[in-house]
């Protein structure tokens, strides 16, 4: 049955895009309804494509954002080319109110009326926002659901209206309620892009080298570029930043009546799911999982057979590594400490991983450490980080404790999940209640989480050498002792 209201909706987006907007788009486009397999409306080939082909221009004039609106070219005083906006709030939060006032109060006048009608109203986003605790349980014990992120946008909001009701006569404060902002919210980010800003003179161009990238960058709505459903491995399209037009242009062969992709980027499916509310049933090119540093100080005791007491021992090391500055420049800046750890999907690792748990493992291994004082601790802390970096890196080395901490702790993590994240979930045919995708995306974030980790298990012992945990110790104790005899010498001397 034909919906009728959709089906106009998405007429008039595309007249907007031809004879308002001003697009150049090619005949062998065509925009259509896959809301029968939960994918809403989507781009597809009504002819064969081949690659580099324009699919369409998209005039900068075209795009929203804080350049294009009308709020701050005509209602905020302080306003100088975007840029005092952005460096007072932020570039979401600028976005936050430009799409704000178009939509709400601008409405049928704005210039993007026609666009607005073809997005996602608040009942369409599965964005972990929206999702009701009892179906945030099914992502446990997934790490994404530290990340949902709802108390930084209470945070924003309440920093938004203090900004409207002090700047911004032209919105009414009590217009900018929580539902039309997470609403505004949620839509840029499953949609904007950030884009380069247009051309400049050659001061500006000059000036513009010496800023950070970000600056350089203004987040964006772009008609139709967001309508192109994403995939990792079925991208076949891509936006091409141009001074006075963007393009989308096909990066390979597209066949008639195929999807149009563009990619989101390097992302996993939890990722996928928090960003933007989908999954990709096969799972993306980029999955992992995740294992947190708990985690590892635990393998590491259960390992060794020691007791919970000795975990503020090792918490000590943890803490030492993090804000020693002397580790900092052995690791070129690079942080060790991280509170979680990727294992990809293809057994790639982070090597951070590998070198915490390397340090780690030699500490049960040091006799009293216990009694050590601080600054004892302090430089076997040192000299175990830098050793165990030039094993790791220089050499392709780990010891035979590090291997199996690292099993230890992987096996940790999988005993976390539920069951069923060992199987593939059973395919959503067709579409489905609200309550049903979403328990099928959970599933499938769970399951990708977790093959992701079982295929990391055996990943040291592929691609490390396994020494004996002797041969690195008796390095830290000749170092221990190389220190004492010239710490000796300098004492001599000052007698």
């Amino acid at each position: 049955m034909v919906d009728h209201e959709y089906k106009n909706c998405t007429d008039e987006f595309w007249r907007w895009l031809h004879c308002v907007a001003k697009y150049s788009v090619s005949p062998k486009v065509r925009i259509e309804d896959f809301r029968e397999i939960n994918e809403g409306r989507c781009v597809v080939a009504s002819e064969h494509i081949e690659k580099d082909e324009v699919l369409f221009e998209i005039p900068r004039d075209s795009i929203l954002n804080v350049d294009t609106s009308e709020l701050f070219k005509n209602h905020y005083e302080g306003y100088i080319d975007g840029k005092t906006v952005i460096e007072e709030i932020g570039l979401w939060e600028t976005l936050i109110l430009c799409l704000f006032y178009e939509m709400f109060v601008k409405k049928e006048e704005s210039f993007w009326s026609q666009y607005f009608a073809v997005l996602p109203k608040a009942t369409d986003f599965n964005t972990l926002m929206y999702w009701e605790d009892r179906e945030l349980e099914n992502l446990k014990p997934s790490f994404i659901l530290e990340r949902i992120g709802k108390d930084k946008s209470v945070a924003m909001h309440e920093k938004l209206m203090e900004f409207v009701e002090k700047n911004l006569d032209v919105i009414e404060t009590s217009s900018f309620t929580w539902d039309r902002f997470l609403l505004v919210a949620s839509i840029i980010m499953a949609y904007s892009f950030d884009i380069e800003r247009g051309e400049c003179d050659a001061d500006e161009e000059e000036e513009e080298e010496e800023e950070d990238i970000e600056r350089s960058l203004i987040k964006s709505m772009i008609p139709l570029a967001d309508t192109l459903n994403a995939d990792t491995k079925r991208c076949n399209a891509n936006l091409i930043y141009d001074s006075g037009v963007l393009k989308m242009c096909a990066i390979k062969p597209i066949k008639a009546n195929e999807q149009i992709y563009n990619t989101y980027g390097n992302h996993a499916n939890f990722e996928l799911l928090r960003r933007y509310g989908y999954v990709e049933v096969d799972g993306t090119l980029n999955d992992c999982g995740e294992i947190s540093l708990t985690t590892i100080i635990d393998a590491t005791i259960k390992y060794f057979g020691l007791n919970d007491s000795y975990k503020p021992v090792l918490q000590k090391v943890v803490n030492i590594i993090a804000e020693s500055e002397c580790i900092r420049e052995l690791t070129e800046g690079e942080e060790l400490c991280l509170d979680t750890y990727d294992l990809f999907e293809n057994g790639e690792i982070m090597m951070e991983m590998v070198v915490m748990i390397q340090i780690l493992c030699m500490f049960p291994q040091i006799n009293c450490l216990d009694t050590m004082d601080k600054l004892d601790l302090e430089n076997y802390v040192f000299r175990t980080t830098k050793l165990s970096i030039q094993l790791i890196t220089g050499r392709s080395m780990v010891t035979k404790a590090c291997d199996n901490v690292w099993q230890c702790a992987l096996e940790l993590r999988l005993k976390q999940y539920p069951i069923h994240s060992r199987r593939e979930p059973m395919p959503v045919k067709g579409s489905v209640e609200k309550s049903e995708l979403r328990e099928f995306m959970a599933h499938k974030t769970l399951q990708s989480e977790f093959k992701s980790i079982s295929n990391c298990i055996l990943s040291i012992h592929k691609r490390f050498k396994i020494i004996p945990d002797a041969k690195l110790m008796k390095n830290i104790e000749k170092r221990k002792q190389n220190q004492n005899d010239d710490d000796n010498a300098k004492k001599r001397v000052k007698l």
